[in-house]
């Protein structure tokens, strides 16, 4: 077993494969250690889901149970890089209630996507910062690869600032660009920009063509989102390889990680 092991601290039951798939799959051709730790897996309460979430499901083809077709495909997707899938059990953002009265704290796109959490979700960033630092505080040597909240979702945004918070605890984090929705415009860049008081550094790591088609291969496992996302799984393979020779910049197919560091003294 490799020296390093590496956690990619996934949002959702797709977030880290469509990130970082190549790399996965580079890394464990080279021997390393890899497990996909998908945060909001929960399985909600059918009954009670909001006009939302039920939209939500109809544009993924209201599977009858959501969540387990999604952690079916996740599994799957894994099998095809040699990852080892984990999931906890915090439940997606449609599906979050206010403790407080009940209401859903997110019930629309705007809202999922704004960049700014519902004030019942702040705790949620310490409960998770301290979860992970319990559950992997005995692996000192683990690499995290947490999502830079490019794009905005509040999910997203909760899993960085709990990735921030394990880097106060000297855990070592890396951040990954959050494909797709890195392709909008200014996505990156006010990503970077966000609040936290520190530079970024980045990392650009060239993979392989044999990489490059196991990580489509392992997006196309998630049948129930490719119509969402891509339309079909030949569009997928198209913008998925040339986002990452964008990323290449001429030197071939690439994902970029950053690397978060003290701002420069003026």
């Amino acid at each position: 077993m490799s020296a390093v092991r590496h956690v990619l601290l996934s949002p959702h039951l797709d977030d880290a494969v469509l990130s970082c798939g190549a790399n996965i799959a580079q890394q464990i051709a080279g021997g390393e250690s890899v497990e996909v730790l998908t945060i909001f897996a929960g399985h909600p309460r059918l009954d009670l889901l909001s006009s939302y979430a039920v939209k939500l499901h109809e544009a993924a083809g209201n599977p009858p149970d959501m969540v387990g077709t999604r952690r079916e495909e996740n599994e799957a997707a894994c099998r095809v890089l040699g990852a080892v899938p984990v999931c906890l059990d915090y439940l997606d953002a449609p599906y979050r209630t206010d403790p407080a009265n009940g209401a859903f704290l997110y019930t629309s796109d705007e809202q999922l996507m704004g960049g700014h959490l519902h004030p019942a979700d702040f705790c949620l960033v310490d409960e998770l910062a301290a979860a992970i630092a319990q559950r992997y505080d005995r692996f000192r040597n683990t690499l995290f690869h947490a999502p830079l909240a490019a794009g905005g979702h509040v999910d997203h945004l909760i899993v960085r600032a709990a990735a921030l918070k394990l880097e106060q605890r000297s855990f070592p984090v890396c951040f990954y660009e959050d494909y797709p929705y890195v392709e909008q415009g200014h996505a990156l860049v006010s990503a970077l920009a966000r609040p936290g008081g520190r530079g970024w550094m980045a990392e650009l790591r060239l993979v392989q063509e044999p990489h490059v088609t196991l990580k489509c291969e392992a997006i196309a496992c998630y049948r129930s989102q490719i119509p969402v996302l891509f339309g079909d799984a030949e569009a997928m393979v198209r913008r998925v390889r040339a986002h990452m020779i964008l990323v290449g910049g001429g030197a071939g197919y690439a994902e970029r990680f950053w690397v978060s560091c003290p701002s420069p003294l003026l």
